[in-house]
């Protein structure tokens, strides 16, 4: 909400809400905790009332819609007790298929919050009217948290009615494009997958948020961009929430705990501790990550530890061994040239052509200087599935190969 609300003429205002209604369609069974937190039936709903607001904790299995919050985007930390106003909820459910999620503030609570908004600031910002798809309603897992959903990225003052945040779960998909806010100790004991470009935001106030991920993982791979952890006071990159005044370290980006798969191409801001590992005998493998702006790279407590193609920007101790007399191996030098690791591609041997006889096999290369780079190679300005490295191969050569093939070279800047 970016504007002060217009109080209609003869209405009360002392006896106001203030209320957002979002409505969901098809939703998983609701469990219900505390005062009149939920509706259902076929009667028409009621209003709140300022003296009969209450707030409750609206589950579904271990996805939790918590207690909420009400705070002005410009009175850091976001969502402090201190400042902020509770929000209450009530989950209305009246017909299959259909329930509304209510959540009120009384207007006279957040009055001032508004008034210091101005009337020459932004509208209020409403999202795109969507249809409800023809087919079943996917839903996350029953064990599954909810993600943050937040609006538009801003810098001007705002109020905010509400925030969810991850909690424990067994297993989770950190998706492409959505920003996630992590606000407590939270642990996935089974599997964790981040798709490029999620985002997770840790908080510092008032609890510190980290991650501890056991069982398996699976992290982006060779794609681009980057799945990102950063403070939750980092509003360069994702949805904002936070105060924009980022200043302070959160403890503990990702905690590890003996898991199955390989760590690559994740970037981790702002940390006391980027990554902790904790296994039997070895790690798994860590490769083509960055951070920036930590106290350590990497800790551990396990025998062995394998690092490959890491870019360390201001960080202070690259890896550390927490006392169960880790070894560190390096398949190369980690990179700690801020300039270097932040500079784009550059190719300095191009491919060339290559004749070959029907049959036979033709393979091209590139040579290119940056960190962090990906290859995808084309024919006639079509990808070619798989061709992913500096490299490539065309076997079994036909007379259809004949064309064009060129390689595109990136990295996280450009």
């Amino acid at each position: 909400m970016r504007e002060p609300i217009k109080v209609p003429d003869g209405m009360d205002a002392s006896r106001g809400l203030l209320q957002v209604v979002t409505e969901f369609l098809d939703p998983p069974p609701a469990e219900i905790s505390g005062p009149r937190a939920a509706e259902t039936g076929t009667s028409s709903a009621k209003p709140e009332s300022v003296d009969a607001l209450a707030d409750g904790w609206i589950g579904f299995g271990a996805m939790q819609i918590t207690p909420g919050r009400a705070f002005s985007l410009d009175e850091p930390p976001a969502g402090n007790p201190a400042t902020s106003v509770p929000v209450a909820k009530r989950w209305v459910s009246k017909e299959p298929g259909r329930a509304l999620l209510l959540e009120s503030v009384a207007y006279e609570a957040v009055k001032a919050k508004l008034e210091r908004l101005g009337a020459d600031q932004a509208r209020v910002q409403h999202g795109p009217a969507r249809e409800k798809p023809q087919g079943a309603m996917a839903t996350p897992p029953p064990d599954a948290p909810m993600r943050l959903a937040t609006g538009p990225a801003q810098s001007r003052p705002g109020l905010v009615l509400d925030f969810i945040v991850v909690y424990s779960t067994s297993s989770y998909v950190f998706q492409t494009d959505q920003t996630y806010q992590i606000a407590s100790a939270v642990y996935i004991s089974s599997s964790a997958t981040f798709q490029p470009g999620a985002i997770l935001k840790f908080t510092t106030l008032p609890t510190a948020g980290s991650l501890t991920v056991s069982g398996t993982i699976s992290t982006p791979g060779a794609l681009l961009p980057r799945c990102v952890f950063t403070h939750a006071d980092d509003n360069s990159i994702g949805e904002p929430f936070g105060s924009g005044n980022q200043q302070d370290k959160y403890p503990l980006a990702l905690s590890l705990h003996g898991v199955q798969g390989s760590v690559q191409r994740l970037e981790i801001r702002h940390a006391t501790e980027g990554i902790r590992v904790y296994c039997p005998y070895n790690s798994p493998p860590i490769s083509n990550t960055i951070w920036r702006n930590c106290l350590y790279g990497v800790t551990a407590y396990c025998s062995a530890v394998y690092l490959q193609d890491l870019f360390m920007c201001n960080v202070d101790t690259q890896t550390f061994d927490l006392g169960g007399g880790s070894s560190f191996y390096l398949a190369n030098p980690i990179l700690t040239d801020c300039t270097t690791g932040n500079a784009a591609p550059v190719i300095t041997v191009p491919p060339v052509n290559r004749a070959a006889s029907v049959g036979g096999s033709a393979t091209f290369s590139v040579t290119a200087t940056g960190y962090g780079l990906t290859y995808q190679w084309y024919f006639n300005h079509a990808s070619i599935p798989g061709a992913t490295s500096r490299f490539y191969t065309r076997t079994a050569v036909e007379h259809a190969h004949a064309g064009q093939y060129h390689v595109v070279v990136a990295n996280d800047v450009g």
